[in-house]
């Protein structure tokens, strides 16, 4: 995984320092879900090299026992959420590591049973007395989070159908205009200075049900390339 750093920050990296953050926002349909970044515990990120995309494992400290995911389109849960983790060097500056779409998510909550009382009175831990009733009240929740990066959405938007690579502004389709519309209205793509572009053969088919992803990391072998999610959600070929 390769990030744009400054040299401030590559110099507080290499050396002696206090202070290092992570931080992350959790985005669901485009908007901020949570107005404050995730308190988290622990992550850690790893590599998936037979599908060539990155995850993260994350864990998310709620003391307000709100962020549980109980629907898929909660904030934290399954059902399109992103997460856009940032890491804060201690005294320099930050490096976007990238988006991450949630793909699991394991709430452990803890509760408090109170009896309230028809006057009103609260006692905790006390039975359930004729004349008064039961509440619950959240007591914090600790959620374990997993992710993997948007190359793992892509990959899962398989071809509905057998297609062809197809002309672009009614020229002849090009290996990287082929890569810009596999990737079309999914994530954005930008390609490092140095990549040479070729046309590519339309009898080419990628089949039903193939792999999005598979298809758009074998156009940019054609070009002696390859190509990564960057820290700020785009398609990077380089």
């Amino acid at each position: 995984m390769a990030r744009p750093i400054d040299a401030a920050t590559l110099a507080a990296l290499n050396g002696s320092r206090t202070g290092d953050q992570i931080t992350v926002w959790a985005w669901y349909g485009g908007r901020l879900a949570v107005p404050d970044p995730l308190q988290v515990s622990a992550w850690s990120m790893d590599w998936d090299d037979s599908r060539g995309y990155q995850t993260m494992n994350l864990t998310v400290q709620d003391p307000t026992g709100q962020l549980a995911p109980w629907l898929l389109e909660d904030p934290l849960g399954s059902g399109g959420a992103q997460l856009q983790v940032m890491y804060r060097v201690g005294g320099a500056g930050t490096v976007n590591l990238g988006w991450y779409r949630i793909t699991d998510s394991d709430p452990a909550e803890e509760w408090a049973a109170y009896t309230v009382s028809e006057a009103g009175t609260v006692t905790p831990g006390t039975p359930v007395v004729p004349g008064a009733f039961l509440r619950l009240a959240p007591m914090g929740a600790t959620i374990s989070l997993g992710g993997s990066d948007l190359a793992r959405v892509v990959a899962n938007d398989r071809f509905i159908a057998p297609e062809s690579p197809q002309r672009y502004l009614g020229g002849t389709p090009t290996v990287l205009s082929e890569i810009r519309r596999l990737l079309q209205d999914r994530v954005p793509v930008v390609v490092d200075a140095g990549v040479v572009d070729t046309n590519v053969n339309t009898t080419l088919v990628y089949q039903q049900q193939g792999d999005r992803w598979a298809a758009v990391q074998d156009l940019a072998k054609r070009l002696g390339a390859a190509v990564r999610m960057n820290g700020d959600g785009q398609c990077e070929v380089y």
